[in-house]
């Protein structure tokens, strides 16, 4: 009869609980400190959310729409996107970081975001980011940011989307 080999035993620790570690060290922090995103940084939506800090009442603002993002691409594909290809467009979108009462103010912020004003922005990207860009703006500068840091953020933003052809 050939030999078995048993399974490796699992390392517990008697009394392991929440707070007690199974093992000889603790996760290490994947990224290095103080790189947590700034307001006016912008980038893609994915890369600013994974340096986001909870509680420090900054938000992800898609310019345009992720929703008007998502629709155009249907439109163009003629068909319904899957949940994975949703999900890639949503992180790949650029964004700006921004204070959530300023985000609260724009014109596609959650409710706001109708399925009307999604279908007219989709039909026309350009034309929805620079209605956004406006808005963004103005609310910015009335929030008290700098005309000269607010433009030179949104001008980045112009770039990632004319990249992309918006």
């Amino acid at each position: 009869m050939p030999k078995v080999k048993k399974p490796p035993r699992i390392k517990t620790t008697s009394g392991a609980g929440i707070f007690t570690p199974i093992g000889k060290s603790l996760r290490k922090s994947k990224r290095p400190a103080g790189s947590d995103v700034k307001v006016l940084e912008v980038g893609r939506y994915g890369d600013l959310k994974r340096r986001e800090k909870v509680g420090d009442n900054l938000e992800h603002d898609h310019i345009p729409s992720s929703a008007a993002l998502k629709k155009a691409e249907e439109k163009r594909l003629g068909r319904k996107l899957t949940s994975k290809e949703l999900a890639e467009i949503h992180r790949q979108g650029a964004a700006i970081e921004i204070p959530n009462k300023v985000h609260a103010k724009s014109d596609t912020y959650r409710g706001k975001n109708t399925k009307s004003q999604i279908d007219s922005d989709a039909a026309d990207l350009s034309a929805a980011a620079k209605r956004d860009y406006e808005t963004t703006r103005k609310n910015l500068i009335a929030d008290g940011h700098s005309p000269a840091d607010v433009d030179a953020a949104l001008d980045k933003m112009k770039a990632l989307n004319k990249a992309k052809g918006i």
